[in-house]
């Protein structure tokens, strides 16, 4: 499943069944609207003009990969067209608000948006055209603003960023728009209940992409404005992230609120160094790439399918059906990546086999022959994950732990002696023989083991082939 994308769905079919939605809920669809804008930059590899640009959007936003885009983008079609049958039928309300103003900065990273084949810009442009004049308001005078009704940098320079605000602003001015004055009130939260809600973490961890997003606007669009509003924002994420980290150095390794923390693009923040301390704090940091998708509780922001796995980018991603508890988890350094070459090719998602012979050795990896034996055995690995160190890990199921434990405990260089080299990697039969033996000295090599066991006065057995 994927989230936002079903989030979108849920919120259309509201939107014409009722015809409207909450004032929150168009905001959260805005929101979504900037963060997909930036995601799409760097899956499209859209022109900038600034290739710094380019590198901080890339660090900061993550390729979600061809099934959350296309998903994502049928999710948006659908609502504007949703929102333009309305505005075509003379209706107005808050869905007004989830359309960006044709003019607006934000829109530099709108061209190209991966939409061509979709019709939704179609739609929004008959939507600016044809919704009413009160809601076409974009300009206010200096004493209107600000209200607490408002997202950060909704209006900046009397200026708004989107259409249908004018029914929300208040002649009074505060700092504390709805995505501060929300992260204020879950850290108060937090901090006397020590957890939130999965729906409260994932809005926060939704508030912190929308963040990214403006700072990367403010940043390469400097005459943009609203340095007090951002200023604000930044403050709030200090102390949700601050109230996240006295929660782990209490011991506190479980919980909602570590689905909030990200593994990266967080470094134009002031809260960078308590998400760092909450790295350090953590002694299971698990969550880094994961392979198995019943390991993971949903496709959503900064969790994504791509290259046949499922990589993470946000701390507390994991979130399989039984308990990380009842798991068995194996170190494999370096070998994560050969680790999910070999799932993906026993997946059949693989074609090539040849990613299982070392590139220096053309030797089969002592990896592959060990998790062979361990498929023919009827043991196949749950997931594969690394942390924010890169240092992986092999997870099977509990029930498995002990034929895991001895198996993976076989050095790969003793397997990788005993395997024949591989002349051609393109070969794939001499692939396959060099793969097939693999397997079989760990099969030998369990067995000697077993043996030692029954008499531990005999020396090492060293098996030649």
């Amino acid at each position: 499943m994927i989230i936002e994308a079903e989030k979108i769905k849920r919120l259309t079919e509201k939107l014409r069944e009722q015809g409207d939605i909450s004032e929150d809920e168009a905001d959260y669809i805005y929101m979504l609207r900037r963060i997909f804008a930036l995601y799409n930059a760097t899956y499209y590899a859209i022109f900038l003009p600034d290739p710094a640009a380019k590198t901080t959007i890339k660090r900061c936003f993550t390729d979600m990969g061809k099934e959350y885009m296309e998903s994502t983008a049928g999710a948006f079609e659908d609502w504007y067209k949703a929102v333009c049958e309305l505005v075509n039928n003379k209706k107005s309300g808050n869905f007004i608000s989830t359309v960006v103003v044709k003019s607006n900065r934000l829109n530099v990273y709108d061209f190209g948006l991966g939409e061509k084949r979709r019709k939704t810009h179609g739609y929004i442009r008959t939507i600016i055209e044809n919704i009413s004049e009160k809601d076409k308001i974009t300009e206010f005078q200096e004493s209107e603003i600000v209200s607490g009704n408002l997202l950060s940098l909704d209006v900046v320079n009397h200026k708004a960023s989107r259409y249908g605000l004018a029914g929300r602003i208040e002649n009074k001015f505060s700092n504390l728009t709805k995505d501060v004055f929300y992260l204020h009130d879950m850290s108060e939260k937090l901090q006397k209940t020590e957890d939130i809600s999965f729906d409260e973490s994932t809005l926060i961890y939704t508030i912190f992409k929308f963040a990214q997003s403006l700072f990367i606007v403010k940043k390469f669009y400097p005459i943009f404005g609203g340095e007090g509003q951002l200023k604000a924002l930044d403050n709030a994420l200090h102390k949700w992230f601050r109230s996240v980290w006295q929660c782990v150095k209490q011991g506190k390794e479980n919980g909602n609120f570590l689905y909030t923390v990200p593994l990266d693009g967080y470094f134009m923040f002031k809260a960078k160094t308590y998400i760092k301390n909450i790295f350090k704090g953590l002694q299971k940091n698990e969550s880094f790439a994961v392979m198995g998708r019943e390991a993971v509780r949903g496709i959503s922001l900064d969790i994504s399918k791509k290259d046949n796995g499922i990589f993470l980018h946000r701390h507390g991603s994991i979130r399989p059906e039984i308990s990380l508890d009842d798991l068995y988890t194996f170190p494999c350094s370096d070998m994560v990546g050969v680790a999910c070459s070999w799932m993906y090719f026993k997946k059949g998602e693989e074609s090539e086999c040849s990613c299982l012979i070392s590139p220096f050795s053309k030797k089969c990896y002592g990896m592959v022959g060990k998790l062979e034996y361990l498929a023919e055995k009827g043991i196949f690995p749950v997931m594969v994950t690394m942390n924010s160190s890169e240092k992986g890990n092999i997870v099977f199921r509990k029930e498995d732990r002990d034929i895991a434990a001895q198996v993976m405990s076989i050095p790969d260089k003793i397997i990788e002696d005993n395997t024949p080299a591989v002349k051609d990697q393109n070969d794939e039969d001499a692939v396959r023989r060099s793969i097939e033996t693999s397997k079989i000295f760990v099969d030998l090599f369990v067995q000697s083991k077993v043996e030692r066991e029954k008499d531990p006065d005999d020396e090492w057995l060293v098996i030649d082939r």
